[in-house]
């Protein structure tokens, strides 16, 4: 029988430097497969651990990972991610995630790179300085750890890029296997930091195939150094199963994720693989086997998407999140790609602080609206519930056609824009709306049948064949058709129109030229406007950090549109620095 390796042991404090490592690794079986035997009774006299609070593993691991990736999505997390999370695109860890895993993360390391150099000067420009640096101590402080582990052995074992992967279990409703790759800086602080992953100062170790790997008392979980990569498991299993990718085949081996890959934007900050045709597959089986009703998986088109692809990178003083999918549901509509942004911004005040602008609003919005209330309606009246009454009819419910006389004619460009005006509280709003229409004619007479019901309800108007226009307990309101255009305007207590116009703002025009030149929907936030009608002093208790991020930050543009069978989608966070 093959003798298990011996465990870590401990180079005393003080030790000459290069002559050991901190940990020590034991031989390495190359034939035989040994498991980690049950410790028969505590060893002597052990050294008292320093108390830490059970954590989950991957509660810890995958929370921090992606609550990093929201927050830097809308910009306070950014500081961390110019930090520590910026690099390349290699994708180096993929070679160790299994084939069959379903998510993916690399986040790059590399503090080498061009990339992550750039991000941390536009943080040290936005006045986000090393304080920085306390936020991993503060994540490993939260985990009951000693902050203070931060900085030896786990910052040094931390290589060019870091790695999550999530795949599936025998069962569909049992947790997924997961495993966290770190590409080695370090191999001394790589040895070291096993015993913290695994909150165990004596792990037992093991072999599988020549590799060593150590599991602990606390828990399930596995770790072990493969080539040159540390790999942290939620179980023996999933060990195993990296062992195996590593050996025989890998996630960057297989098509579909090549394919994604390729087509992701370059060079990002962050990586994330989702392959919703197998989630999809996966929700298929927990339905059938949880939930006793027949609910049809379909609805929720996960299988449809194909596999997806996130993107984050820092440019020009923004960091722009970027989504592409491989496929789309058959029922998503056509988003096209001939809307812009700046469609009719020259007609949008400047203090605007939200703007939605796409094309064909009939198809990309309003017929799938007034599919899915007819689908409803038949669903209720077939089942007794509402007779035959035609409840959700739109023509029903106001009198005219909305369908066909004025949403359907609505096919060109449109954008929709709000601006808020006053001190301390919202005191007065302006929205207005502009469309493209196909026949004039058309909404002329629904703009008529429109005038009539109102007037028939006592507000007082005037009204032309062009369109109508009212004013009543503090509110205006203009609706015309102009050539081809449909204009509306409804302003409630506002102070008037600002001198000049969205169109010259030179923030916004940043947000133009960021975003794909066309799309089928677009839009953005100001916030400026937003922070002037905050009461002078309501930032003051911030902490500077924050508030200093908070007065930094612009605007959010945003866009999405076909991408050939796909879809694609763009988030950026605009940011004043340097200007």
């Amino acid at each position: 029988m093959a003798e298990h390796p011996a465990p870590l042991r401990r180079i005393p404090t003080g030790s000459a430097a290069g002559t050991a490592p901190q940990w020590q690794r034991p031989a390495v079986s190359e034939t035989n497969v040994s498991r980690p035997p049950q410790p028969q009774s505590p060893p002597p006299e052990p050294a008292a651990p320093q108390e830490r609070r059970g954590t989950r593993w991957h509660f810890v691991v995958f929370g921090t990972l992606l609550g990093l990736l929201t927050v830097g999505v809308i910009g306070i997390g950014a500081a961390f991610a110019f930090r520590t999370l910026l690099g390349h695109e290699d994708r180096a860890t993929a070679a160790y995630a299994p084939a069959d895993s379903y998510a993916y993360i690399a986040i790059n390391t590399d503090r080498r790179s061009q990339a992550w150099l750039d991000a941390w000067n536009m943080a040290r420009d936005l006045g986000l300085d090393d304080d920085l640096a306390e936020l991993p101590k503060e994540a490993a402080r939260q985990a009951g750890l000693d902050p203070s582990l931060w900085e030896e052995p786990l910052r040094p074992a931390i290589g060019d890029e870091v790695g999550v992967a999530v795949w599936p279990t025998a069962g569909a409703t049992s947790e997924p296997h997961m495993a966290l790759l770190v590409q080695i800086g370090d191999g001394a602080a790589a040895e070291a930091a096993i015993p913290v992953l695994l909150e165990d100062d004596a792990p037992v170790a093991a072999t599988y195939r020549g590799v060593t790997y150590y599991t602990g008392a606390a828990n399930a979980s596995a770790a072990g150094i493969i080539d040159d990569v540390l790999a942290f498991t939620s179980s023996v299993a999933a060990f195993e199963q990296v062992v195996d990718a590593r050996r025989d085949g890998a996630l960057d081996q297989v098509a579909a994720f090549t394919t994604a890959a390729e087509r992701a934007a370059a060079s990002p900050l962050l990586f994330a693989y989702i392959d919703t045709t197998a989630i999809g597959a996966l929700v298929d089986d927990a339905l059938a086997e949880n939930v006793p009703t027949d609910l049809p998986a379909e609805a929720f088109q996960l299988e449809e998407w194909g596999q997806v692809t996130i993107t984050l990178k820092a440019e020009d003083n923004a960091l722009r999140l970027s989504s592409r999918s491989s496929a789309r549901p058959a029922a998503s509509p056509d988003f096209g790609s001939g809307a812009r942004l700046d469609a009719f911004s020259n007609e949008m005040p400047a203090n605007l602080f939200m703007l939605l602008a796409g094309h064909d609003l009939y198809a990309t919005v309003w017929q799938p609206i007034s599919e899915q209330m007819a689908q409803l309606n038949d669903a209720l009246g077939d089942s007794g519930e509402m007779g035959s009454a035609a409840m959700l009819d739109m023509v029903s419910m106001v009198g005219f056609d909305l369908d066909g006389g004025f949403f359907g004619q609505m096919r060109g460009d449109y954008a929709l824009g709000a601006a808020l005006s006053g001190v301390g509280t919202v005191s007065g709003a302006d929205v207005r709306f502009f469309a493209h229409v196909d026949d004039p004619a058309v909404v002329a007479a629904t703009l008529a049948e429109m005038a009539d019901m109102v007037a028939l309800s006592g507000v007082p108007l005037e009204h032309d064949a062009n369109g109508f226009s009212l004013s009543t307990a503090g509110v205006e309101a203009v609706v015309r058709l102009e050539g081809d255009t449909l204009r509306m305007i409804v302003s409630y207590q506002s102070e008037g129109a600002t001198t000049g116009t969205l169109a010259a703002d030179p923030t916004f025009r940043r947000a133009v030229d960021a975003l794909p030149e066309t799309s089928g929907f677009a839009g953005y936030v100001a916030f400026h406007p937003l922070m002037a009608l905050l009461p002078p002093g309501e930032l003051a208790d911030l902490d500077p950090q924050a508030r200093a991020l908070l007065e930094a930050l612009s605007a959010m543009a945003f866009s999405a549109g076909n991408d050939g069978d796909g879809m694609r989608g763009d988030i950026l966070l605009l940011f004043n620095a340097g200007e």
